[in-house]
């Protein structure tokens, strides 16, 4: 057989090829083929059967496809991908291949494999797809996810709806509760953080106000012309006698732990809180003193003395403009202020300093200080203040650190102060329950509706695979509910109307499948020879008839003969005629007739062109008419035609080499030339007997019609010519 090239099975213009198929067993091996797929091989459809369907593709094709392939046929399940079909004398195409179950009552046939060839546009994306595939870069490439991705992809539709909108709900729960938990978590801890914040400003303010009230009342009494006169005369009894009672009033009442009077630089001169003790250098230590008389002004704020910190007010005596002393009014910042700070304010506070590296307590209320580390305080040193979320005695809390500030301005330690979260936690804890409630609450509420959704979808979507199902077995009678107006419902309407209209197809395609099969009967038992060519001149059809007579031509001929190998090639390459190929590349219009001679043998060609419907050239129906021996026999009638006009009678149809009607045809023609022969030559005889006087000789033999009439009238006038002769001898 003549093969199909790759470009003859693709139309570039219409964008449409020719579909081959093949029907295959449980073995994949190859039942029946159709006319395309047979004439791209190049092979006849009885010895393509029993092959492997591996036969047909080409030697690079991937291991992989030939796994997808053997997987599919063992599970029944359809397949698409793309295949290089070998053809005839190395010729390859590419095809999309589309492999469909057959129903069991197809047995042995189980499936049937479409072959449609693809364009050549995409010829480079399936050659790098088969390189891929050969080079193992898709095999085994499918991580977790593209695997989860896969088992999801095969779950039912339903399911899958279910579950994507209950995961992207919970997804979104999870979201929002992690998101409002978070928040509600940062909001506590920044309120917690500002609260505390505040707490350690308002120390600071403590501080501020106590030495801003310290430095006020010492501003009092270094003002005094009482207090001037008597440091100027350095009367320590006089100024004990006039401010020693101030000073217990100002100590009961108000909490005054220290009243004092310096000379410079800072030299104790009356310590009203100790009247005992005088004279004593402080200048090492109590640098406000210090400032105060040298640069004669007034100092406040947070100092170290040899008892501890306390909260100074240091103003300068003056007289003329010079400072002859300083007086001092100062308060503890000990334990007693932090004892009230937690009784006031329900927290916990302490002092905290930093000495080679470790902690050191000044104050504190916390029954457990571990938790303020060195790295805290150098952290709250360094950054202005530092936070945390401890566990003080195994109960949480919040910790706020700020830095703490002497009278100069340098930070001499830190203020720590903690709140129990416990009521805190409790709350954001029964807050989350809610939440974690509710989100519950709307995953169970869209789980019940996405699943109502999903089995609105999925039953429908089932039906309709059903019906289609169906149909693709045959069945077009199903029962098809048009109510609906969604897509689903546009859908099903379509398949309702794709289910008529097969339904009619299928008739007419019966029907026509019956006349077609009638007339294939009829024109098998004709005796005439008629062959059936399609648009492009490749016989489609070869009666009974036009097989035995070219059966006969090649015999003849000693040329192998096989009625297969006729379909799907021309007549016109199997007698190699160039008046037949010029023929049959015409598109005929009306009936035409060709003579022609092949093989020593003489044909007339009738031949009838086919259109469809709408027009379309689809076929010739060619009769092919042996008219060798006709024009043998007409030669032969003509020669003794010929003859018969000089007035020879002797020619006579030759009888060997004929049958049928030019043998019933030879015999009446030489019995009619025998007969005007007989006719002729009785008619000679007796003439050339009156030509000699013999008047005795008339015709004997019977003849019939215009013969009958013709003996007659020479009998008869022999018979007058001797009764003339008579009656003149009788004369004379």
């Amino acid at each position: 057989m003549t093969a199909t090239t790759a470009t003859d099975m693709y139309d570039v213009e219409q964008g449409q090829g020719v579909v081959m198929a093949l029907h295959l067993d449980s073995d994949c091996r190859i039942c029946r083929v159709n006319d395309a797929l047979s004439q791209y091989t190049g092979q006849c459809p009885s010895a393509m059967q029993g092959r492997e369907l591996r036969s047909l593709i080409t030697d690079d094709t991937p291991q992989a496809i030939h796994n997808a392939l053997a997987l599919m046929l063992s599970t029944d399940a359809p397949w698409t991908g793309h295949l290089k079909l070998a053809g005839d004398a190395g010729a390859t195409a590419w095809v999309k291949a589309t492999l469909v179950p057959l129903t069991a009552e197809s047995e042995p046939e189980r499936f049937l494999l479409t072959l449609t060839p693809l364009p050549p546009e995409r010829h480079e994306a399936a050659e790098h797809a088969y390189q891929q595939l050969a080079n193992n870069k898709r095999q085994g490439s499918r991580g977790p996810l593209a695997k989860v991705s896969g088992f999801i992809h095969n779950q039912p539709i339903g399911l899958r709806i279910t579950f994507m909108f209950t995961a992207l709900t919970a997804m979104l729960a999870v979201m929002l509760v992690s998101n409002q938990l978070y928040t509600v978590d940062k909001i506590t801890n920044r309120n917690a953080q500002n609260a505390l914040a505040e707490l350690a400003r308002s120390v600071t303010a403590s501080v501020d106000a106590e030495g801003s009230r310290a430095a006020s009342l010492a501003t009092l009494v270094a003002t005094l012309p009482q207090t001037i006169e008597a440091m100027d005369a350095l009367n320590r009894e006089g100024l004990s006698e006039m401010f020693l009672g101030t000073y217990k009033t100002l100590s009961e009442q108000y909490g005054l732990r220290q009243f004092q009077f310096h000379t410079g630089p800072a030299t104790s001169f009356l310590r009203l809180h100790k009247p005992e003790k005088f004279g004593d250098d402080l200048s090492s230590f109590r640098h406000t003193v210090v400032q105060a008389n040298t640069a004669e002004e007034t100092v406040r704020g947070l100092e170290k003395g040899r008892a501890g910190y306390g909260i100074r007010g240091v103003v300068p005596i003056l007289k003329a403009g010079k400072a002859i002393g300083t007086v001092e009014f100062g308060s503890s910042f000990n334990q007693y202020f932090f004892d009230q700070f937690k009784q006031n304010n329900h927290v916990d506070i302490g002092f905290f300093t930093l000495a080679d590296g470790e902690r050191q307590t000044i104050a504190s209320t916390f029954s457990d200080a571990s938790a303020i580390s060195p790295a805290h305080i150098q952290t709250a040193i360094a950054d202005g203040a530092a936070y945390a979320l401890p566990d003080i005695g195994d109960v949480p809390h919040s910790l706020y650190i700020a830095p703490m500030q002497d009278y100069s301005g340098n930070t001499v330690g830190v203020i720590a102060i903690a709140k129990d979260r416990t009521e805190t936690l409790a709350a954001v804890a029964a807050m989350r329950n809610d939440i974690i409630a509710i989100s519950m609450g709307v995953l169970l509420v869209t789980f019940v509706l996405s699943y109502v959704i999903a089995r609105g979808i999925s039953r429908p979507i089932q039906s309709v695979s059903t019906l289609a199902k169906n149909i693709s077995e045959g069945k077009y009678d199903n029962t098809i509910a048009l109510g609906r107006e969604d897509e689903i419902g546009q859908l099903t309407k379509a398949m309702s109307a794709m289910q008529a209209k097969m339904a009619y197809d299928r008739h007419e395609t019966l029907a026509s499948a019956v006349t077609t099969a009638r007339i294939k009967l009829a024109l098998d038992y004709i005796s005439s020879n008629v062959t059936v060519s399609g648009p492009d001149g490749k016989l489609i059809f070869v009666n009974d008839a036009a097989i035995t007579a070219f059966e006969q031509l090649a015999k003849k001929q000693s040329r192998a003969f096989s009625a297969e190998s006729l379909l799907g090639n021309s007549l016109a390459d199997f007698f190699n005629d160039d008046d037949i190929s010029a023929f049959y590349a015409r598109v005929l219009k009306k009936t035409e007739t060709l003579f022609c001679k092949v093989w020593d043998h003489d044909f007339k060609l009738i031949v009838h062109p086919v259109y469809d419907d709408e027009g379309r050239y689809i076929a010739r129906v060619t009769q092919w008419v042996d008219i060798t021996n006709e024009l043998i026999v007409q030669q032969e009638i003509k020669d003794i035609v010929n003859g018969a006009n000089q007035g020879d009678l002797s020619g006579r149809i030759e009888m060997d080499g004929k049958s049928g009607f030019f043998a019933d045809l030879a015999v009446e023609i030489n019995s009619m030339i025998d007969c005007v022969d007989n006719v002729i030559s009785d008619i000679d005889t007796a003439m050339k007997q009156v030509s000699s006087g013999d008047l005795t000789q008339p015709i004997v033999k019977d003849y019939l019609g215009t013969y009958g009439s013709v003996k007659d009238s020479v009998n008869g006038t022999i018979t007058h010519l001797e009764s003339m002769v008579h009656e003149l001898k009788a004369v004379s």
